[in-house]
């Protein structure tokens, strides 16, 4: 059997049609872009059109734009920043933040700050109103992320926002609200002025570009911790990597062109996965009420309480880390949660039991997640082997008990 990949909201695999090019460019094209000569001048062509690119496909100024070494550097660039700008106050998190963004928590409670999470409800979607009632006019930031990178859950970001500035206008006060869009861009919708963020990271790896690239949006300059040599507007100094920014750009376009026939592809793995799911004795789909509130077949971006490239599985009681064991050993590659966090248990486990608060269920999970090169067929085998697997497993754990 060939191997099956579904972990791609970990990483997806590089579009390798962007290798030739990016090899010449390291190769023949290696000029600093801040140099005056012509290579120089060559690098800094391809980072000009690169930038206007991506500012074109997002509807934002190519100013605003900032390219980073991936998707943490960008999330961490303009919350770090309020180190220089603010000697204390209250930050508010998502309690199921991305790894990058939710322990920026402890340094910023050894620094003053008082630090505040807002809960999922049991649908594991964070309610605006929630996020307004941690709001007081100590409040410097707020954080919460898109597409939740564990069960997919996607989030109100823009009614956020409304909440947050009516608390600005009331208050006479300014909260930095920042968005890891990271399982977004390039899979659904991505507005940064629409969304009414002061700040969005993006990254490359997610949507077929290379690691080691990611972007930041920024509504507005800010003060940065590192100096350097005035790169990136001076927010982000340091020699630009030419090759990989050319390829975050040229793969973005393409998820841009494809979108709307990737996203209905996407669709129709997720629903042959739920429809084999509901098969499956000791497996059934987190949050339970995902299934109702997917409308199964509803293309409509306006309806998606989720996205359809990730899809969170409950086998408790078996634990979901040794189901993942079993799955690699059949060649089939699923994660058991954040593949930033999976040296840690209890780190692993957060995003889940912000939402359920069960330990059984915590550990039980497996995350599927699916791109334009899986197919119906790697769905109905990873069914299969989970539902042959699994019964073994449930007869062990029964048994250790």
């Amino acid at each position: 059997m060939k191997p099956i990949y579904l972990d791609w909201a970990a990483s997806s695999p590089m579009d390798p049609e962007l290798a030739p090019t990016m090899v010449k460019l390291y190769t023949h094209s290696y000029g600093n872009p801040s140099a005056s000569h012509s290579f120089g001048r060559i690098a800094q062509k391809i980072l000009q059109e690169t930038r206007e690119k991506c500012s074109v496909l997002l509807q934002v100024n190519p100013d605003q734009l900032i390219f980073t070494s991936g998707g943490t550097e960008a999330n961490t660039l303009p919350l770090l920043s309020l180190l220089r700008r603010s000697s204390g106050g209250e930050i508010v998190l998502s309690a199921f933040e991305h790894a990058a963004v939710y322990e920026l928590g402890s340094l910023f409670r050894e620094k003053g700050f008082q630090v505040k999470e807002v809960k999922p409800d049991a649908n594991g979607i964070i309610q605006s109103e929630e996020v307004r009632r941690q709001l007081s006019p100590a409040t410097v930031a707020v954080a919460v992320m898109q597409v939740n990178n564990e069960i997919g859950s996607i989030q109100p970001i823009h009614r956020i926002s409304q909440e947050i500035r009516r608390f600005e206008a009331d208050n006479s006060t300014r909260i930095h609200f920042h968005c890891d869009a990271v399982q977004a861009l390039g899979k659904i919708p991505v507005s940064p002025e629409g969304s009414g963020a002061d700040t969005m990271a993006f990254s490359g790896h997610k949507f077929c570009a290379p690691k080691g690239i990611g972007l930041l949006y920024s509504k507005n300059k800010f003060p940065p911790l590192a100096s350097g040599g005035g790169q990136e507007f001076g927010v982000r100094p340091g020699t630009e990597n030419i090759p990989a920014i050319w390829a975050f750009g040229e793969a973005l376009e393409k998820r841009f062109h494809y979108m709307e026939a990737e996203h209905a592809h996407s669709i129709r793995l997720r629903d042959r996965l739920i429809l084999r799911i509901e098969e499956i004795e000791g497996a059934e789909v987190f949050p339970k009420s995902r299934t109702n509130s997917d409308k199964l077949g509803n293309g409509k971006w306006a309806d998606l309480n989720y996205s359809p490239y990730i899809v969170a599985l409950n086998l408790s009681p078996v634990p979901g880390e040794i189901c993942a064991r079993v799955l690699n050993d059949r060649g089939i590659a699923v994660a058991t949660g954040s593949a930033c966090s999976s040296n840690s248990k209890k780190k692993r486990g957060r995003v889940v039991y912000s939402v359920t608060a069960d330990e059984q269920i915590t550990q039980g999970i497996i995350r599927i997640s699916f791109g334009p090169s899986n197919s119906e067929t790697d769905i109905d085998t990873f069914a299969k082997t989970l539902q042959q697997e699994l019964q073994l497993l449930r007869k062990t754990v029964r048994h250790s008990r």
